[in-house]
């Protein structure tokens, strides 16, 4: 198997740039790696929750012993003047949690809920903040940007529960979901000339003759779209499901005529005389060794590339801090690309009364199915997230080629047999398939703006290469025994052999993610 080595170079490449972002940015890991595992999550709790009681009293019930200090504890009350003016201490706290002011020793200032929470959210709103602010009275940045608290969050989800979807979607269902609209790019498509135009009176082959069909296929701007929908079952693994589909892909030509216009035709190798040739569809008084040509006729052409892939996978979380996130992806991946050429002629010789008729077809389906692997990380800064996925598909590519053709040739008025084999469908025709080993980088980056509580908008790039695809262009092989023009054939040619290519797909994605 031929190695490709610039596909290979390409997706050490993807893969390494964010185990070096990864390593720059010194992130612990999940684990038994210390300041990141769940003993260490509770244990900040617990450094709080003491330091919390070392500085309050141990009993507040002892300052209340006699009415005197009741009455004074009620003026305390009532004069919250005076009560401001006081000297404040602020306590440490452990870890990222923010300081929370504490006056006159026994009273605490801004608590909030009954816990005494201030902090941002490292999970986001929907990660370990929303399990744990839920009733706790959370307030600060969610992973995914979220202005508003937690708790406020928290506070929606009896709308939730009367719409059925309670369990689904709350803080702590850690539920994302993201649409994007595709505008993509594929890669030309390497094709012979397969439909030529010349001056009226000229050969369409040649110097003088133009291509409008065939040679390179132009990989034009395809729309399509892009549904990734998942959940965190736990604080650092999340299961997700991820789906898109590509618009076809498509280049066509129509052309008919006498040849007063334009001169059209196919053209081939000819195999009796060694030169290029050409099937006459519309020519006008064209010489050649046997006499002047004259033909009327019509002809169609269509190329498709059509491309959809599904994916399902996990991600862990491998560390990272309030602002970072690194996550390792894992899973299964299906790709589905077809490339398809329809050709069909129909010519009528003006001088002879004869009709040929070729009917063309390539069908090529490539179906893969495999593992992936990569990383995705993100950086967050205010209400702007950066992200940037970068991963590799390994398996099987299944590669599956029809072809087939069929010609009519006889007296205008008749109905003239159908014959097996057309004009590029020769000794070539039946169905072949093979399984080949394959490997598909992909990479996307992302830059979103939180403009709601847990909604965002983004724009990004993607770029995937797929490796070892079976396409039509490769097979199609306009070789013509001149000689058996006028019997209908069979024409010969050569026979079918795949053909090891490659094709990329990039583009820009407009997308709005949701995260709960």
């Amino acid at each position: 198997m031929k190695t490709n080595l610039r596909g290979l170079a390409l997706t050490a490449l993807l893969l390494s740039a964010s185990n070096v972002s990864f390593a720059q940015q010194g992130a612990s890991s999940v684990g038994d790696l210390p300041g990141y595992d769940e003993d260490a999550y509770f244990a900040d709790e617990s450094t709080y929750q003491q330091q919390v009681s070392e500085v309050a009293p141990a009993s507040h019930a002892n300052r209340y012993e006699s009415s005197q200090d009741y009455e004074a504890s009620q003026a305390y009350e009532e004069a919250p003047a005076h009560y401001d003016a006081e000297p404040a201490y602020v306590a440490p706290i452990a870890n990222d949690l923010q300081p929370v002011a504490f006056l006159d020793g026994h009273r605490l200032k801004n608590l909030r809920g009954s816990m005494g929470y201030q902090s941002a959210c490292d999970g986001g709103c929907g990660g370990s903040c929303g399990q744990a602010g839920c009733g706790m009275g959370y307030s600060g940045g969610c992973d995914a940007g979220c202005s508003g608290s937690c708790g406020g969050q928290c506070g929606r989800r009896g709308a939730l529960h009367r719409l059925g979807l309670g369990s689904m979607f709350g803080c702590e269902s850690n539920t994302w979901a993201q649409t994007e609209a595709l505008l993509w790019f594929t890669q030309d498509r390497d094709m012979p000339a397969l439909i030529t135009t010349a001056e009226p009176g000229e050969f369409p082959f040649g110097d003088g003759a133009t291509t409008v069909f065939g040679d390179d296929i132009n990989g034009e701007l395809s729309g399509g779209f892009r549904s990734d929908i998942g959940k965190y079952f736990t604080k650092n693994v999340g299961l997700g499901g991820r789906f898109w589909i590509l618009a076809e892909n498509q280049d066509s030509f129509y052309g008919e005529g006498d040849g007063s216009d334009r001169t059209i035709g196919r053209p081939y190798f000819n195999t009796d005389t060694g030169g290029m040739d050409a099937f006459f569809v519309a020519a006008d008084n064209v010489a050649g060794p046997s006499g002047a040509a004259n033909f009327s006729g019509a002809i169609a052409a269509e190329s498709s590339l059509d491309l959809l892939g599904a994916e399902g996978y996990a991600r862990i979380n491998l560390g990272g801090s309030r602002s970072s996130k690194v996550e390792l992806i894992g899973g299964y991946t299906h790709f589905s690309i077809d490339d398809t050429l329809r050709m069909s002629s129909f010519s009528v010789n003006r001088d002879t009364g004869d009709v040929t008729n070729y009917n063309d077809s390539f069908d090529m389906e490539n179906r893969f199915n495999g593992g992936q692997v990569g990383f995705e990380m993100s950086v967050r800064r205010g209400r702007w997230t950066a992200r940037s996925l970068t991963k590799v598909h390994l398996g099987n590519m299944n590669q599956t080629a029809n072809i087939a053709g069929s010609t009519q040739f006889g007296p205008i008025g008749s109905n003239p047999a159908v014959l097996s084999g057309g004009a590029l469908a020769l000794d070539n025709q039946g169905t072949y398939e093979r399984d080949v080993f394959s490997f598909i980088p992909e990479a996307n980056f992302k830059l979103g703006y939180q403009f709601r509580p847990n909604v965002a908008l983004s724009v990004g790039y993607s770029f995937l290469y797929f490796d070892n695809v079976a396409l039509a262009g490769d097979v199609v092989d306009p070789i013509f025994d001149g000689t058996t023009n006028a019997t209908g054939g069979p024409f010969g040619g050569r026979a079918f052999q795949f053909d090891d290519s490659s094709l990329w797909v990039q583009g820009i994605d407009l997308g709005v993610i949701i995260n709960l």
